[in-house]
Parts: C-alpha cells; sequence; structure tokens
C-alpha cells in the first residue's frame, strides 16, 4: 500500500505534464507565450467536438501558477461533456477596440490545432476593464460565456455573463454562442491537418536541408558539334542519359546553398572485329572497344520564386568543374604458333568550367517525400574537341525525387 501512492502519484503527475504544452501566439506584433491542456487522455491524437475554457491571468499570475491553481484542469473527464481544451494565458490589457480581434484570431489558431467544439467556448475574464454590453453582444458570436468577479458590471448584460465563483461550474452550463457552427468530425480534422501541413510545407524552408536524384535527356547545342572524333569512336551528341545528384540547405525561408554531381555515360563497348588463320596453323583474334563518360561537380546557389500549398519553384545557378574522357582500344591475340598479343588504346581528356541554369519545379509528397523536375541550360567550351563534341552545352530535362529534412526542429 504505502508503494502503491507514491507510484500513483507519479502516474497522476506524468498525465498532467505530458497533457500540457507550450505554445505561442502572435498578436499585432507581439509574440505571446500560453499553456495549452487537454484533459481527455483516450487513444485518438484528437478529440474532436469537446469544450473550451479560455483563463487569463491577473497581472500577477504566470501560465504555470494558473494551471497549478486551477481546480477544473484535476476534474476527471468521463463523457464528451467533460472533455475539455484548457488555454492559460497571461494577463492581457484588452478594451473595446482589441478584445473581439484578439479572441477571435486566438480562437481560429486553436481550433486549427484542437479541433473543438466552437459553440462552447467560455471564458475567465478577471480584468477589471468592464466591456460594454454592446461589445458582449458581439463576442457572443465566438464566446458562449464569460465568468468575471462578482463586483463586475458586465453582469447585468445577459445569462452569457456570471460570476466567478461559478469558474468551477463552467462545463455544466447550457449557454452557446449566438452563432452556431458545425462542429467537426475526424473527417474534417483531418482536412484541415491536411491544410495546416501544406501551408507549413510551402513556408518553413529555413534550415531544411535536401538531397535529390534525378534522371533526364541532354541535348548539346548544335553550334557545338564538332567533326566525328574517328580516334574514339565517340559522338557524345547522342550519349542523352544524364543522372544528377543535388543536395543543399536553406539559409532562410527563399535561399539556399546546394552542391551538385551529374554523370553522363557510355558502357564500354567491345567486339571481335575478326578472326584469321595462319600458316602455321596458329588463330589470330583481333578485336577493338569503346567508351566515354563526362562528369561534373558543382556548386550553387538557389532561390525560392514561388511557393503554395505542396507546389514550389525555384531558381538555381551552378558553377563548378566538368571533366569528359573519351577513348577505344584494339586487341590482337594470336593463339598456337609462336603466340603472342599486342594491343594500342587511345584515350583523351578534356577539362573545362562550367556554369549551369536551372528552373525547378517540386512537389512535397509529405514532410521528408517530394517529387521534382527540372530544365537546365549548361555553358562549357573545351580546348580542344572531345568525343565528337567542342563543349558541352546545351539544354537537359530531368525528374527525379527527393529527401528532405530539418536540421533543427521548427
Amino acid at each position: 500500500m504505502k508503494n502503491t501512492i507514491p507510484l500513483f502519484l507519479l502516474i497522476f503527475i506524468t498525465q498532467i505534464l505530458l497533457g500540457q504544452t507550450n505554445r505561442n501566439f502572435k498578436f499585432k506584433e507581439r509574440d505571446i507565450a500560453y499553456t495549452a491542456y487537454s484533459n481527455y487522455k483516450g487513444h485518438l491524437d484528437n478529440l474532436p467536438g469537446m469544450n473550451v475554457a479560455i483563463i487569463m491571468g491577473k497581472p500577477e499570475e504566470n501560465t504555470h501558477e494558473l494551471f497549478e491553481n486551477d481546480t477544473l484542469n484535476k476534474v476527471e473527464g468521463k463523457s464528451l461533456i467533460d472533455f475539455t481544451w484548457f488555454y492559460y494565458l497571461p494577463f492581457q490589457n484588452l478594451d473595446e477596440k482589441n478584445v473581439y480581434d484578439f479572441l477571435k484570431n486566438f480562437i481560429e489558431q486553436n481550433f486549427e490545432n484542437d479541433s473543438f467544439d466552437r459553440n462552447r467556448i467560455f471564458l475567465y475574464w478577471p480584468s477589471k476593464n468592464s466591456l460594454s454590453c454592446e461589445k458582449i453582444n458581439e463576442l457572443n458570436t465566438i464566446i458562449s460565456g464569460i465568468c468575471v468577479a462578482e463586483d463586475n458590471t458586465m453582469l447585468q448584460c445577459n445569462e452569457n455573463v456570471f460570476p466567478a465563483k461559478s469558474i468551477t461550474k463552467i462545463k455544466k452550463r447550457n449557454t452557446l454562442t449566438s452563432i452556431k457552427y458545425e462542429i467537426p468530425t475526424s473527417a474534417d480534422i483531418e482536412k484541415i491537418k491536411e491544410s495546416k501541413n501544406a501551408l507549413q510545407l510551402s513556408s518553413n524552408w529555413k534550415k531544411l536541408m535536401f538531397i535529390d536524384i534525378t534522371y533526364g535527356q541532354q541535348y548539346i547545342d548544335q553550334n557545338h558539334f564538332a567533326s566525328f572524333d574517328k580516334e574514339s569512336g565517340i559522338d557524345f551528341s547522342e550519349i542523352n542519359t544524364f543522372w544528377n545528384i543535388s543536395t543543399g540547405y536553406y539559409i532562410s525561408n527563399r535561399f539556399g546553398l546546394s552542391a551538385n554531381f551529374g554523370l553522363i555515360r557510355q558502357a564500354v563497348e567491345k567486339g571481335i572485329d575478326e578472326i584469321s588463320e595462319g600458316p602455321d596453323g596458329s588463330i589470330t583474334v583481333q578485336g577493338s572497344g569503346k567508351g566515354a563518360g563526362l562528369y561534373r561537380l558543382g556548386i550553387g546557389a538557389r532561390i525560392i520564386v514561388f511557393s503554395k500549398n505542396r507546389f514550389s519553384t525555384y531558381f538555381e545557378a551552378l558553377t563548378g568543374s566538368l571533366t569528359a574522357k573519351a577513348g577505344s582500344k584494339s586487341q590482337s591475340a594470336t593463339i598456337g604458333g609462336i603466340g603472342n598479343s599486342y594491343g594500342q588504346s587511345n584515350i583523351s581528356s578534356q577539362q573545362a568550367l562550367f556554369l549551369t541554369c536551372i528552373t525547378a519545379m517540386n512537389y512535397r509528397l509529405n514532410k521528408t517525400l517530394f517529387l521534382t523536375t527540372n530544365i537546365q541550360y549548361t555553358f562549357s567550351e573545351f580546348d580542344q574537341a572531345i568525343g565528337s563534341i567542342s563543349g558541352f552545352t546545351g539544354f537537359s530535362f530531368n525528374l527525379g525525387i527527393g529527401f528532405c529534412f530539418y536540421v533543427k526542429k521548427q
């Protein structure tokens, strides 16, 4: 029995701490920290249609003290009429001019998170400032009941205003807002979350790290065609497959830095050109092969041009080093007789600087996965022609997939 009581207290305190979260609300350029708490402890992440109690503190109280001193949140909820979202706000010196806008914005922000019943929202008003009955009627469109001090003149307005001693009876009252709101369903919650996630995905780029892989087709500008490279037998203008790997980091919600690796490659082609028999009975086999590759390494910067919901477009500029290699090799081997073999290879290489301009579009599938497509135009000139081209200049059209994550949680 002695061990059971401390264990029960530990479990109870843990439940309280797990249900309590600190949030921020911005109103007229002011960041206001407040505490949110739900007395629902069920298996659902978010139970739709719960009541709301907005509890404002006095000038000498902070949100932690408000939470600790409140007796309402200690009452265990047993049915939907008991389950309540509690929002503990520090003292706000609100008056006739800004009280409606403040509460309306505050309710809307939390509704996006918590999907409560907007018909049953109660406000504990400790301020000595009295609001006019006209303002209370306006507030009744978003607030179903206001709890005030026993000597507050607001009590004379209507039944939706009640004395402070009734704060513990908030959940028992049947007063509703003057405007009827639809109670959200689980499907509504998912739609709200989807809209919220889409908004976050489109606006939160800062401290986002990304990596994407694309596959595309490269087309060399005809002005950079050169005479056919007979030595290597390679024509880069006919090698169109282009692979790209990009990674980077957004330093703000619009600007990012990136690094890129691009590759064009033609697999080595091998073949037997001739088989002949010598006078001494030996057999000579002559064969040849050719291959080519081009890769680039670069760094760059990008800017978000447009971003809405899950779609975004950006412009990027890359610069770096580009290396092209092309070559061929012939080999002859004799079997029988004296028996010998010889070969000859001819491999050339060129290196150049490049500048690439990219316009791209991304579609975020979720917080970590996105689809991407882009068009690139690259400028590059070789000192000498290689693989039948004088420079790696031209367009590429690419499509791929990417992954992203925040380096620091937003």
